[in-house]
């Protein structure tokens, strides 16, 4: 037998609402410019506030939404963190404040673990390593430290991305 969980018709109707309401925003994210990359260069093309990310929140709270003109600054911010020469990296001019930019000595071809749940700012470093010339290695964000710690010997990472919420877990695997 298979159990079902049943809803009142009331929150069965604000549960189809709201996915309605995010395919219709995802819909209209779609007739914006898209994402492409090319050997380590993220193109963005102009999608100025369209919606570029929605990722809905479990905690019933709004969803959070990026522009593609966010994504794209968010995403220069981050490649040029990584590489020790910032002016290679999305050659446009943002604001913001990038005194950390020589930080990170990453090399074309490095390799970032990144271990995330579903949250905005994945996409951020996702395309941030990408654009920097470097390799993701995307982790379950679920697995245990001995599953990240052998992910992170296993593909040479050496950078680590990490969500707040599974900070405890990474830390115990490096």
């Amino acid at each position: 037998l298979r159990a079902r969980a049943r809803l009142e018709p009331a929150a069965l109707q604000r549960a189809v609402r709201g996915r309605q309401e995010r395919r219709d925003r995802a819909r209209a994210a779609s007739t914006a410019p898209s994402i492409s990359g090319s050997r380590g260069s993220l193109a963005i093309a102009a999608g100025g506030d369209k919606a570029a990310i929605i990722v809905g929140r479990p905690d019933g709270q709004d969803d959070d939404v990026r522009s593609y003109a966010r994504l794209r600054r968010d995403v220069a911010r981050v490649a040029r963190g990584l590489r020790s020469h910032p002016q290679l990296v999305g050659g446009g001019s943002d604001s913001g404040d990038d005194s950390n930019s020589d930080v990170f000595d990453f090399k074309a071809g490095g390799v970032a673990l990144v271990v995330s749940p579903n949250h905005a700012d994945y996409f951020a470093a996702v395309h941030g390593v990408l654009a920097a010339g470097g390799v993701v290695s995307p982790a379950n964000p679920a697995g245990t430290s001995a599953d990240i710690a052998f992910q992170l010997e296993d593909c040479g990472a050496s950078l680590v991305f990490a969500h707040e919420s599974v900070l405890d877990k990474v830390a115990a695997a490096l």
